[in-house]
């Protein structure tokens, strides 16, 4: 928002608190109409008596004088009203009802839009007017949206957690388990990752829903139909092409494209998807398997940044799996050499930067007739001093 901006909203209030502007309604409007914020007003009963066209849009109306000639129930009827942590929020715990009882109050609010999924934040802001014998006339709303922040703040936060968590441990499986409870049901109803095993096939590693039977449906589609048998699948899609794959709303055409038949069409369809993210893992060009982040019952819709979050997402998963593969290769090549140290017939030798024993082989120590014991941390010079 703009100073300029800014300032018609502080002007606009103030002439609303202090009846500046009573005898000129129209300048009034003028000024409410032109910035960028919602802005309500309810009389004393809760009635909504005033909106700006902003107010509107964002709960979904394409104008104040369709939001205004709407009945409350069907207002309401529109949007789920969630808090901070995506919980239903009290009707009675909204500025404005607080408003009415005189108190001024301020909250962030999540409006998820019931017909397209899309979720909105906003900061609102209620002040009482009252009238001359002390009763409340009207509460007044401000509605700043700042649904770019949230998602922001809300992308930075799990990264940082999910960068944090994958660093942590080179159990691979363990480490996706972790996870998933960081990103479900934070970003999504639930989420899955396909990796690249030795045998050159994908598999899945992490299968998760926020609800258990749905799990269950998620585990019985990927066992009778991976995705590596069906080139239309979006996972198998993103691992041949290495793009990412947005399905914003997943409606019967997109599911019965997915699917191979009416048994793999049912299955998605009990699933209830309503969006979904592809995105391939990829970590020093090779990329390892896709990612897949979905919704459901949830109803949210995601949107393009969700997808450069995912992507980030995908690269960390991606890291974390390479350095597990090369830490159990080196592992597996530590083990070998270990073996062909301790079976050689010949004596066999290792010193550090002051030329001290720091490995040897039974051999070598039986040529010094001394145990492998006494030669570790010691000099050749102090081993055989001759």
């Amino acid at each position: 928002m703009s100073a300029r901006q800014d300032e018609q909203r502080a002007a606009a209030l103030r002439a609303l608190l202090d009846h500046e502007l009573r005898d000129s309604p129209g300048e009034l409007l003028a000024i409410l109409n032109a910035v960028s914020d919602g802005i309500t007003a309810q009389d004393a009963t809760g009635r909504l008596v005033y909106a700006n066209d902003a107010a509107a849009r964002l709960v979904g109306f394409a104008s104040a004088e369709e939001f205004l000639s709407a009945p409350l129930a069907d207002v309401l009827d529109r949007f789920d009203i969630l808090d901070e942590q995506r919980r239903p929020f009290p009707f009675e715990a909204l500025p404005g009802r607080l408003a009415l009882q005189g108190e001024a109050a301020e909250r962030t609010v999540c409006y998820r839009l019931r017909a397209t999924g899309e979720e909105r934040w906003s900061v609102i802001r209620a002040e009482p007017v009252f009238d001359d014998d002390g009763s409340v006339r009207l509460a007044i709303n401000t509605v700043h949206d700042v649904t770019d922040r949230m998602r922001a703040s809300e992308h930075v936060r799990l990264l940082g957690d999910t960068t944090a968590l994958l660093a942590a441990s080179v159990d691979i499986e363990e480490t996706l388990a972790r996870v998933a409870d960081l990103l479900v049901p934070a970003i999504a109803d639930y989420a899955l990752v396909d990796l690249i095993g030795d045998d050159g096939h994908v598999s899945p590693m992490l299968i998760r829903h926020q609800d258990a039977e749905r799990e269950e449906i998620l585990q019985e589609i990927r066992r009778r139909f991976p995705p590596e048998d069906n080139p239309s699948h979006p996972a198998t899609r993103v691992f041949t092409s290495g793009e990412p794959v947005l399905i914003e709303h997943a409606d019967a055409v997109v599911l019965r494209e997915a699917a191979v038949d009416d048994e793999h069409l049912a299955l998605y369809e009990r699933l209830q998807p309503t969006s979904y993210i592809v995105v391939p893992c990829v970590a020093r060009g090779r990329t390892v398997g896709p990612l897949s982040l979905g919704t459901g019952h949830s109803g949210r819709r995601y949107a393009n940044e969700d997808v450069a979050f995912a992507r980030v997402v995908g690269g960390r998963i991606a890291r974390a799996y390479e350095n597990a593969r090369l830490l159990r290769e080196a592992g597996e090549s530590y083990a070998l050499l270990d073996t062909l140290l301790l079976s050689a017939p010949v004596g066999i030798g290792f010193w550090d930067r002051e030329l001290r024993f720091v490995r040897l082989n039974d051999a070598l120590a039986e040529l010094n007739a001394l145990s492998v014991e006494e030669h570790l941390g010691k000099t050749l010079r102090e081993v055989i001093p001759h």
